[in-house]
């Protein structure tokens, strides 16, 4: 029985044998190597791109992806908080008194000729704009009652700001003729909105800043079907600009509110998020040693590379050179493009229009580069203009092709290594083999 046994071991091992001289004879080891290491040929293919790095480039771009879907998935819970508050406000009216008249939510508003704010004292800053004032000075009802029916924030709207996803300003704004705001966490809003946009206190800001968008919330919610059963589909992401006031690079999200009938638009809730930690996850990776990732909008505007990274794609190193003059509203888009580049094959980049992975080449300073680009799930923005689209941001991988077939050649070197251990097996396999047969003849 052990003779059996051992002749069967023996037969499995000499069967590992033939299988590795058959890996030998079909090249395996010299067609891996001179892929990676010989003249002309050892240009990294596509395929040869993806087995390296397209897992990679997927797991950053499904990071960024999350980040942004968690700030929608909480605005639309405030959302709902709010317009369910709307749907019944009128059955909530006593619970509305009782807050006006309590110490703690009671707004406390002073006139300084210019606009009505709360003190500092508060949870949240309360402005009123003078444009939304009678004659006589005072706040008009229909304001004043729209502003009422958002006192119960002042017990959620910190709870928000402060857990979840990390952000700058958490806010309410009125409708039309209406935009009052009530924020947290209480700042000097009328001054600072004063600083950078004197012309505000007399605006409605709903048309200074996005004209026709109100109109626009109503017919679609009126016309489209599955709307008013799901009013996030009205969400929509201003696309990330430095904000005058701070010199941060942010993005605002917001969802809009609507009367109970689901016919007038009623105000929104918003986010201004600092865009710090998806530029930061950006920046910080260690791709490779010369290698590096960016973020990029659709129009090649790069609002996340590092500075080694904007230096080879050849672009503006920094955003501080967009200075705040005090005149206009006080944002400034980025403008840091693809197309701005100095150097043709950077300007030539083609970013993607579809959900593939794409892998190009290109050249810069006569150093190569392979160039991985992918493009994210669409959010919704609104440009008057161009009605409401659909927004993709591109993510970017550039490795260069010294690193990249070094990488390839350990690759190479690990896989050939794993074939010198099985006919090193194989071999001692089968010198056991012929020694046990040996043995038996002799017996």
């Amino acid at each position: 029985m052990q003779y059996n046994l051992r002749k069967i071991l023996s037969m499995v091992l000499l069967i590992l044998v033939i299988g590795s001289l058959y890996m030998l004879s079909d090249g395996f080891i010299s067609s891996d190597i001179s892929k990676t290491t010989n003249g002309v040929e050892d240009k990294p293919t596509v395929a040869e791109a993806e087995r390296v790095y397209g897992s990679y480039i997927e797991i950053v771009g499904r990071q960024i992806e999350l980040r942004i879907d968690a700030i929608f998935n909480e605005l639309s819970i405030l959302r709902s908080i709010q317009q369910n508050y709307i749907d019944h406000s009128e059955e909530l009216e006593s619970v509305t008194d009782a807050l006006k008249s309590n110490s703690v939510t009671a707004d406390k508003m002073t006139f300084n000729g210019k606009w009505y704010q709360n003190s500092q004292s508060e949870p949240n800053v309360v402005m009123v704009h003078r444009y939304l004032l009678n004659d006589d000075g005072q706040i008009k009802a229909e304001v004043q009652r729209d502003l009422d029916n958002t006192i119960f924030l002042d017990l959620i709207l910190e709870s928000f700001h402060e857990n979840g996803v990390e952000k700058q300003l958490t806010y309410t704004q009125g409708g039309l003729n209406k935009s009052f705001t009530r924020m947290y966490p209480w700042v000097d809003l009328g001054t600072l909105f004063f600083e950078v946009y004197p012309a505000f206190i007399d605006t409605n800001i709903w048309e200074a800043f996005n004209p026709g968008l109100v109109g626009a919330f109503e017919k679609r919610i009126q016309e489209e079907e599955g709307i008013k059963e799901d009013p996030d589909l009205l969400s929509r992401v201003l696309l990330p600009v430095q904000d005058g006031v701070t010199g941060e690079v942010i993005m605002t999200f917001t969802a809009p509110l609507f009367n109970k009938e689901r016919n007038t638009f009623r105000g929104t809730v918003a986010f201004d998020v600092n865009m710090t930690s998806i530029i930061e996850l950006v920046e910080e990776l260690n791709v490779s040693k010369d290698g590096f990732i960016f973020l990029s909008q659709s129009s090649g505007n790069i609002f996340a590379i590092n500075e080694d990274g904007a230096e080879v794609l050849g672009l503006k190193e920094d955003l501080d050179s967009l200075e705040v003059t005090g005149q206009g509203v006080g944002f400034n888009r980025l403008e840091r493009t693809l197309s701005q580049s100095e150097y043709d094959s950077v300007r030539s980049l083609v970013l993607p229009e579809d959900d593939i992975t794409h892998y190009e080449m290109i050249t810069v300073e006569d150093r190569n580069y392979m160039v991985i680009t992918q493009r994210l799930k669409p959010f919704q923005i609104w440009e008057s203009e161009k009605w409401f689209n659909k927004e993709n941001w591109i993510v970017g991988l550039v490795i260069p092709e010294s690193e990249f077939l070094v990488e390839e050649t350990h690759k190479a070197n690990r896989g050939n290594m794993g074939v010198i251990y099985i006919l090193v097996a194989g071999f001692a396999s089968l010198g056991l083999f012929i020694m046990s047969q040996y043995k038996n003849k002799s017996s």
